[in-house]
């Protein structure tokens, strides 16, 4: 029997980090991409002089994301309240009905561009009051690419977008129900100043820019065959070396489903240390599963955490595929695009797994938008649970998280998460989970719909004081997406950990060492993490630039002066 859910890395040894930065894409599910009338406006708070259009340095979340529907903008406010050195990005489809030569007019103040197709077709860049210029594209009936780069230095702010269709004899603003952009989509925006790239700037790699190379401390090795691309779920290693991988086709547009007995599998991959891709093979090992996100051999079988259950794989006739799927546990409700079954670690004969929370559309709480992505949610999402392997016995120990997109057996005894930044977490963190604590995320409880219509279940143990984290990760600068940790147990990195991160390809580190503080295992930042800064008030992190920060402010003659956190900074207060 099998249900569905979750995303989440196996714990995994450093020899498979290749594996996992050269996955691309394969799978049977696909997901229909479906458009709604508008387009995608999105603004870049640059904070300083701009003499033309600059480009963005890539994978910076946007300071505003939002669907508009007429491009005619003309003040601050328009502008969602920013008046001065900012850029902007409209994108979507211009839905053409009629063929023909079409011409287009921007006027804006200061510069602008728009392309078509990847064409560029009206070009009125640089500092200047507002003026227009145009140009003209042959365009076939149906749905075509559009973008247009806008940005204001200083004064006035204007943008107009208007087209003379075939046969007309005058430029009008172009029609709402003329554009349109993807629908069900998760507008991700972040705070602070974002950063363009000058011709003959210099900006090194990974302050900003992708990584030309690997440090030269590490060998990367290609760990599949060049055929195998796969859309990495989880890792686990069986004990006789073999890499097993799952895999599943992701829901990126905001549908709840797939139901129980969905497209993920498990492949396992033989050879990988060899170095050699053509050595290595790629075998099929399990199917019908529901977003495998967690895996781990436990005993031989292959325990997976899936959508709405905890399973176990076993190849009862020993020919190499695990045929028979027994529901360890199940029972809660996922309801939500976002409503991943994370995990797993196995200890003392109970497996841990961890629920995510939902991500509200204005579609799924019409009216409401206003209350930002925190949906309502059914109960123990956001929670730590622990099952029994032998009787399928379950019990939520934990509450508040987000997405706890990994956990890790820490030393000790101790269980450690990456959370995710979103609603109620400024920036991505790493914590250590204890039994019977809240981590800080409180599910929306007043959101309503024929779902909710007395609104959503309120987080397990919210009733409780936050525990902070042991480290908070900057946004964008350190991380967006965390993934779970990979414990290093040799080299000159031996004993601190390295952590995925998903929406850069890339691994982060070294952030941690093993320390005991008070008779317990503790993390603190390493040298990488032990950045002077100043902190004036007391909670999360306000300014990107900080590496770490305590649970507490600094007090006495030295509050608000600059100073290196150490392990007492770290370390959690315990209440």
């Amino acid at each position: 029997m099998i249900k569905a859910h979750a995303p989440s890395w196996r714990s995994f040894r450093p020899w498979t980090i290749a594996l996992v930065l050269a996955t691309a894409a394969t799978g049977t599910r696909s997901f229909a991409q479906t458009y709604e009338q508008g387009f995608t406006f999105r603004l870049f708070d640059i904070q300083e002089e701009m003499d033309r259009l600059y480009p963005l340095i890539e994978g910076q979340n946007p300071n505003v994301d939002e669907k508009h529907a007429l491009i005619d903008y003309e003040s601050t406010a328009s502008f969602a309240g920013y008046s001065n050195e900012f850029i902007v990005e409209i994108s979507g489809r211009l839905e053409i009905i009629s063929p023909g030569d079409y011409e287009f007019r921007i006027t804006s103040d200061d510069g602008s561009t728009l392309n078509i197709e990847d064409e560029l077709v009206v070009a009125n860049d640089g500092i200047h009051a507002a003026i227009s210029q145009t140009g003209s594209i042959d365009l076939a009936s149906g749905p075509h690419e559009f973008e247009l780069r806008y940005f204001e230095n200083s004064g006035g702010q204007r943008l107009l977008l208007e087209w003379k269709p075939p046969g007309s004899q005058a430029f009008v603003t172009i029609p709402a129900n003329s554009f349109s952009t993807l629908a069900n989509v998760t507008r991700v925006t972040a705070p602070g100043k974002k950063e363009i790239l000058r011709p003959g700037s210099s900006i090194r790699p990974g302050n900003g820019s992708p990584l030309n190379s690997a440090h030269p401390s590490w060998t990367v090795r290609q760990a599949r065959p060049n055929s195998f691309q796969p859309k990495v779920g989880a890792l686990a290693v069986r004990d006789d070396g073999q890499l097993f991988v799952s895999t599943f086709e992701p829901n990126q547009f905001g549908f709840p489903e797939p139901s129980a007995g969905g497209d993920g599998k498990v492949y396992m991959v033989t050879n990988t240390l060899l170095g050699d891709p053509n050595q290595m093979t790629v075998t099929e090992v399990a199917s019908n599963l529901s977003e495998p996100l967690g895996m781990k051999f436990v005993d031989g079988d292959l325990v997976i955490t899936q959508r709405l259950a905890l399973t176990r794989l076993k190849d009862n006739d020993a020919d190499g595929y695990y045929e028979t799927h027994e529901t360890i546990t199940d029972g809660w409700v996922s309801d939500n695009y976002h409503h991943f079954h994370f995990g797993i670690v196995e200890r003392d004969g109970f497996a841990y797994s961890a629920l995510s929370t939902s991500i509200n559309r204005s579609s799924d709480f019409p009216g409401q938008e206003a209350r930002g992505l925190n949906g309502a949610n059914p109960p123990h999402r956001g929670s730590l649970m622990k099952t029994n392997l032998t009787t399928g016995e379950k019990s939520f120990i934990a509450g508040g998280l987000r997405t706890p997109n990994g956990l890790l057996a820490g030393p000790e005894g101790t269980l450690i998460n990456c959370d995710n930044q979103g609603g109620w977490v400024p920036t991505s963190k790493i914590q250590i989970i204890e039994e019977g604590h809240f981590y800080g995320f409180y599910n929306d409880t007043d959101l309503t719909n024929d779902n909710y219509p007395t609104g959503g279940a309120p987080s397990d143990y919210s009733d409780q004081p936050v525990t902070p984290p042991a480290i908070w990760l900057p946004h964008s600068e350190v991380a967006k997406s965390p993934s779970e940790l990979v414990p290093l147990d040799n080299g000159i990195y031996a004993g601190q950990y390295l952590f995925g991160e998903v929406t850069r390809g890339a691994f982060a580190g070294h952030l941690w060492k093993k320390s005991m503080v008070c008779g317990r295992a503790a993390p603190i930042a390493s040298a990488k993490a032990l950045k002077e800064e100043s902190i004036d008030s007391p909670g999360p992190p306000t300014a990107p630039s900080m590496w770490a920060v305590s649970a507490q402010p600094p007090t006495g003659p030295g509050r608000g002066q600059p100073m290196a956190y150490n392990v007492s900074n770290l370390k959690r207060t315990e209440p």
